[in-house]
């Protein structure tokens, strides 16, 4: 630009008084509107996704200042709410980072053949075909983003889709809702962006309006590259703007910016999800910002943090992702417990016991009910400890009870002295009895003789007999109470045992046992 011509750059407050900006050599002008060089220069000139009027009636050039843009973004005002209870994870605010200017430009990136034919086979969908029936009437662009794409890469099936559109997501949801794919629900209440879910047949979608003006801008707020990915249903391209499917297919995690991570405090234990789920290995710039944004993790809201955690706890193998959150001081704030770093390595640690394939195998509720009686136990937390310790936590209620039951039966299990103790905890634990027994072993490795001796027994136990209640106040003649259930509780022992096999057999040991004969219906 020459010295005779300049930028004029404006207070959008209020400011009357024009400022000139000199060019190369601190000349000072005005830019005429006058042929092409203006228009040239408005396409060179980034103003965000809120401009402000350019053109001057004077024929200056102005720029309203970057804090002071007119109309504002709602979506940045999400960021005062990112703690609240109540909020759903995909409409937490995420700031524009200066990152997504100087790569926004290389959107499209040729996407793996896999990867293609994954999102062709789900394209085909007819919940996907619709919405891109949408797309072309009413002229709105969407993109599968997120989870969605890296799950697809790695050759998962996602069971939710999630989208983004940079038409009302609202309508759009309503009219898929009028094509019979499902409820439209708003997820966002009353916060920008709007995010809808439409779930009923087939997989979930959730619809989300695209922040920041564009896609790029959109995925350049977001927590890791892996996740800063998406795929354009028209005209069916991959957008991956921070190499995540190169950091993907190197298992590497990667954060898009360390301030995206500071406005969402929940992403380092998001970090350590993904470790546990997809085998991910951060890379040491990431684990030094989650290192010094997990301190803020206690200020987020405890339901989304149990989301996180439920997850983590229950993948096939949770302990490296406990470790390296205990060494970024992660564990304190997650499991709201205050614990030295050394007293958080040695408990995480402790859970590699049921990182184990016998573990593995179990289903996901399984696996993290018993992480969390390991880890209750690895507190020194008592059964009714525990539990107050996971209500706080947000935990449900039959999780809670599970949890504080296994570690009872793991705490009894270690006392049975005689094959009638045995017993009546085998029948006292029910289908708890295995799990009970893993937690023992894994508790406390001097009990492991011991929870082998009692899965044998688990082995040899009979079934229990259909004998009830009411059976033993028509067999016994007596009143109902106390007893009644004393001696239920013994008959079912012996059929355990396999010393009492039929309810012939039931009715004459009861009979024997409570020294009294009475008229009762034959078996």
């Amino acid at each position: 630009m020459g010295a005779d011509r300049g930028v004029l750059r404006e207070s959008a407050v209020a400011s009357t008084r024009a400022r000139n900006v000199g060019a190369e050599r601190g000349g000072r002008g005005r830019v005429e509107r006058s042929g092409g060089f203006f228009r040239e220069l408005l396409q060179l000139v980034d103003v965000g996704d809120n401009p402000i009027e350019l053109s001057r009636p004077d024929g200056q050039l102005g720029l309203g200042h970057a804090e002071a843009r007119q109309g504002g973004n709602p979506a940045h005002d999400l960021r005062r709410h990112r703690r609240g209870a109540g909020g759903h994870p995909k409409i937490v605010s995420r700031k524009t980072n200066s990152a997504v200017r100087g790569r926004e430009k290389r959107r499209s990136s040729r996407a793996p053949r896999p990867l293609r034919s994954r999102i062709s086979k789900l394209a085909r969908e007819r919940s996907i075909l619709a919405l891109a029936r949408l797309s072309k009437r009413s002229g709105f662009q969407a993109w599968i983003v997120g989870g969605a794409v890296r799950d697809l890469a790695l050759g998962r099936d996602p069971a939710e889709i999630d989208l983004a559109v940079t038409g009302d997501a609202g309508e759009i949801s309503s009219a898929l809702e009028s094509e019979g794919f499902g409820r439209a629900v708003l997820l966002s209440g009353e916060r920008r962006p709007r995010v809808y879910r439409v779930a009923g047949r087939g997989r979930m979608l959730d619809l989300a309006e695209v922040e920041g003006g564009s896609i790029g801008r959109d995925l350049g707020r977001r927590d890791f590259t892996v996740n800063a990915v998406a795929w354009a249903l028209d005209p069916g391209e991959l957008v991956d703007p921070f190499g995540g499917m190169a950091d993907l297919a190197a298992r590497r995690l990667r954060m898009v910016a360390e301030e995206n991570l500071v406005d969402d405090p929940l992403r380092p234990l998001r970090a350590a999800r993904l470790i546990a789920t997809h085998g991910l290995r951060p890379e040491p710039r990431t684990s030094a910002a989650c290192r010094r944004v997990a301190p803020a993790l206690a200020g987020v809201a405890r339901e989304r943090v149990q989301g996180e955690l439920a997850r983590l706890l229950a993948a096939r193998e949770a302990a490296p992702a406990l470790v390296w959150a205990a060494k970024i001081g992660l564990l304190g704030p997650a499991f709201d417990f205050e614990l030295s770093a050394r007293a958080w390595s040695a408990a995480a640690r402790a859970l590699r016991r049921l990182d184990d394939a016998s573990v593995a195998r179990l289903p996901p509720t399984r696996r993290r009910r018993l992480r969390l009686a390991l880890l209750a136990a690895g507190l020194s937390l008592s059964p009714g400890k525990a539990a107050q310790w996971l209500r706080r936590l947000r935990s449900s209620g039959d999780e809670t009870h599970e949890v504080s039951r296994l570690l009872e039966l793991a705490v009894t299990a270690r006392d049975l002295r005689t094959d009638d103790d045995t017993w009546r905890w085998l029948l006292r634990a029910g289908d708890r009895a295995a799990d009970a027994l893993l937690l023992l072993g894994a508790i406390d490795s001097r009990f492991r003789s011991t929870a082998a001796r009692l899965s044998r027994s688990i082995a040899r136990r009979r079934p229990i007999l259909d004998v009830r209640g009411q059976d033993l106040l028509d067999w016994l003649d007596i009143a109902p109470g106390p007893r009644v259930g004393s001696l239920l509780e013994a008959v079912r022992v012996e059929a355990l045992a396999g010393r009492v096999r039929t309810r012939r057999e039931a009715r004459e040991w009861l009979r024997r046992r409570a020294g009294e004969a009475a008229p009762g219906p034959g078996s």
